[in-house]
């Protein structure tokens, strides 16, 4: 993975702006993080009524997941990530909007992804070292049912 004090020096980070990160996002980012978000509702391949399972990687406060299950109400949730702070977050935002999920901590870069429709990820592959991203990769394709999609929004400015 990636150097260990770095790994440190974004653990630290994360757990410290994890309060205000919902917050902060549209400021630091401007009007293209609502975008963004809005853009990988969109190219879930259902219909809002449909019943599918899936997971968001790297979930942070979970506000991808959120949105998707406002859109699909149906809908089955695994979120994962590794900080807590942030998984704290998810929890609290899950349970007040509501939606079947489920939250699991864990690293991206390790974990058991479960069988699903779709895999989702918005802002954290860059964050995984590129000796880790084929492995990530296959796996991410193992967990897929026939036809389902791996949807990806990450870039750095």
């Amino acid at each position: 993975m990636v150097d260990r004090s770095e790994n440190d020096q974004e653990e630290v980070y994360f757990a410290s702006v994890a309060a205000d990160y919902d917050r902060l996002q549209p400021v630091v980012a401007g009007p293209a993080y609502d975008r963004g978000l809005a853009m990988l509702v969109d190219l879930f391949p259902f219909d809002a009524g449909d019943s599918f399972r899936f997971v968001e990687l790297g979930c942070g406060t979970a506000e991808l997941t959120v949105r998707v299950l406002e859109r699909f109400p149906h809908a089955k949730a695994v979120c994962i990530d590794s900080e807590p702070a942030m998984l704290e977050l998810a929890r609290q935002k899950s349970e007040i909007r509501g939606g079947e999920h489920e939250i699991r901590s864990t690293d991206i870069t390790r974990c058991d992804i479960p069988r699903c429709d779709v895999v989702v990820s918005s802002k954290a592959f860059h964050h995984v070292a590129p000796d880790d991203m084929p492995q990530l990769l296959h796996r991410i394709t193992d967990a897929l049912v026939a036809g389902g999609c791996f949807i990806l929004l990450d870039h750095i400015d």
